[in-house]
């Protein structure tokens, strides 16, 4: 089987185009790949702002109890009410500033590549009331994928060696096109 036997089912099974591929290659997207990635900004971007008004309604909500609050007592309570909201607004914080980190590749559309050969396995979801679902799973070296339909882990053929373009989404890679190295 020639790498060009091998590039069709691929095309269908990850949803790109030969010319999506060739971009990929020079490092750049498809007019339809950077829409796709918009979809995972914009998914991104609201548990981004969610944490936001969750965590600082909390810290605010603490800070004016401290402050406002004219009951008997408050004066002690005061201290402890300040450290909770400052505990608070440092958990946003951090959780703010990683989830910007984790995201910049996304938001910048920089493609990553990784190549190797692929080990691929299939996981059953369980859930108290039994199976929900199967999650399809692929791994490239010390990389971790999670692919999204059955049909991206059949098309893989496991210890082939591929080319993955990707833009890492966090923990989860978003995979815009592949392509053989080397067919056995």
């Amino acid at each position: 089987m020639t790498a060009q036997n091998v590039r069709p089912p691929l095309e269908q099974a990850f949803a790109f185009s030969p010319a999506e591929l060739d971009l990929n290659r020079r490092g750049q997207l498809s007019t339809a790949q950077t829409k796709k990635l918009d979809k995972y900004r914009k998914m991104r971007g609201c548990g981004r702002r969610a944490a936001a008004i969750v965590f600082g309604l909390m810290a605010a909500g603490m800070a004016a109890t401290a402050f406002l609050l004219k009951a008997p007592g408050i004066d002690q309570a005061r201290p402890y009410l300040l450290v909770v909201a400052g505990i608070l607004a440092i958990i946003f914080l951090v959780s703010l500033i990683g989830d910007f980190r984790a995201g910049r590749d996304l938001a910048q559309g920089n493609l990553s590549v990784a190549e190797g050969n692929v080990q691929t396995w299939a996981k059953e979801i369980k859930s108290n009331d039994g199976p929900v679902g199967t999650a399809y799973f692929m791994r490239i070296g010390r990389q971790k994928f999670q692919l999204e339909t059955t049909q991206q882990m059949q098309v893989l053929q496991n210890n082939h060696s591929y080319r993955f373009y990707y833009v890492q989404n966090g923990r989860v890679p978003i995979i815009l096109s592949v392509e053989p190295i080397e067919i056995i």
